[in-house]
């Protein structure tokens, strides 16, 4: 939880200031790259990052560009994908990211220059809207829609290899037990759904699993 949350700053506990500016700052770079330049140029790095780090609280910065850019760094979603604890520590994050703001607004206006270097900044990164989605969310939206500019085929063959890694966890008993409810939840095949209408037309689609393993 404190290492997979550095970047955020909502872990607990609490790490040094320092640390956790240095993650938010890797983060707030890797993410203007990741606007700007061709995926190729920048996915070297965060494999790099994670093959090369031996820190948790790295590879959630990995995560967090994953999460913004999942058209770009599909191929890295995959190695997250491997790694069934980072599901639970993702979801985690997720829950915390729906509080940060407040957390960031303690003792806001009783220090203009605080406020302006770090509080306005941290604040605002709240706005970003892959705060609000998680790995859990992110490999379901990938079987339910595919990649953005996959043929078929290749959403096809990538969907493929999803169900291969969701299959491999499965036949974990320590990951059946600790993450069950996770795994159910995030394999398409056993999910069914629920539709209900809503005003102007729109519908709510509602998943929940068909069995728990």
């Amino acid at each position: 939880d404190a290492f997979w949350n550095m970047y955020r700053g909502t872990g607990s506990p609490v790490v040094p200031n320092v640390l956790q500016s240095m993650h938010m700052a890797l983060e707030r770079t890797l993410l203007d790259f990741a606007k700007i330049v061709e995926p190729e140029m920048l996915q070297p790095v965060l494999l790099k990052i994670l093959t090369q780090s031996k820190s948790a609280s790295l590879t959630s910065v990995v995560c967090s560009i994953v999460l913004a850019y999942p058209e770009k760094f599909y191929n890295v979603a995959l190695i997250l994908f491997k790694t069934i604890d980072f599901f639970h520590y993702d979801l985690i994050r997720y829950t915390k990211d729906s509080t940060a703001r407040n957390l960031y607004s303690i003792g806001y206006g009783m220090n203009a220059s605080n406020d302006m270097l770090y509080s306005d900044e941290r604040i605002k990164t709240c706005e970003d809207k892959h705060r609000n989605t998680s790995l859990e969310s992110l490999i379901l939206n990938y079987q339910l829609f595919g990649v953005q500019g996959f043929s078929e085929k290749q959403n096809s063959e990538y969907v493929s290899k999803l169900y291969d890694i969701i299959d491999i966890h499965k036949l974990n008993p320590i990951a059946i037990e600790s993450y069950g409810m996770q795994l159910a939840r995030m394999d398409r095949r056993n999910l069914k759904s629920r539709i209900t209408p809503k005003e102007n037309n729109q519908v709510y689609i509602e998943f929940e699993p068909k069995e728990i393993p």
